[in-house]
């Protein structure tokens, strides 16, 4: 018998972007979230860049879901986002969550110093993204 597990998520105000080179992940992260009720959700192409696409519309977003290990890295996007002087201070704030492809406690530390809500490891399933979306924006509310 299978259990179902349903994960309700907060109200969301505002886009949720995903940056992922991978298209088959960025659809899997979009259908898992469409299927929670979310509609509004923003992928750049890829090679694009995620944070001109923020500063379009700065007040516009409520959540980054972003990989550590795309070029250019997940990284470097929280950190232009959390400490570059020109950013637009709506964006300073804005909900962050960075998937992983490994547990090393170092890049672990690194994330989180940077400035990350939260943390996704790869492989992932529907119920471990919606519960870390879920953690991530009930703590920014």
């Amino acid at each position: 018998m299978m259990v179902e597990a349903r994960v309700t998520l907060p109200p969301i105000r505002g886009r949720i972007l995903i940056v992922h080179e991978i298209m088959y992940i960025r659809h899997q992260i979009r259908q898992i979230l469409l299927g929670a009720g979310v509609r509004d959700i923003v992928e750049p192409e890829p090679g694009g860049n995620a944070y001109v696409t923020l500063c379009k519309n700065p007040e516009g977003f409520a959540l980054v879901i972003d990989d550590f290990d795309i070029n250019p890295s997940g990284q470097y996007l929280l950190k232009m986002l959390r400490s570059d002087p020109g950013t637009d201070p709506a964006l300073r704030k804005i909900p962050f969550i960075m998937l992983l492809s490994n547990a090393d406690p170092q890049t672990v530390s690194d994330v989180m110093n940077a400035g990350a809500s939260g943390i996704l490891l790869k492989p992932f399933n529907g119920i471990t993204l919606l519960k870390t979306v879920k953690r991530v924006l009930e703590k920014t509310t």
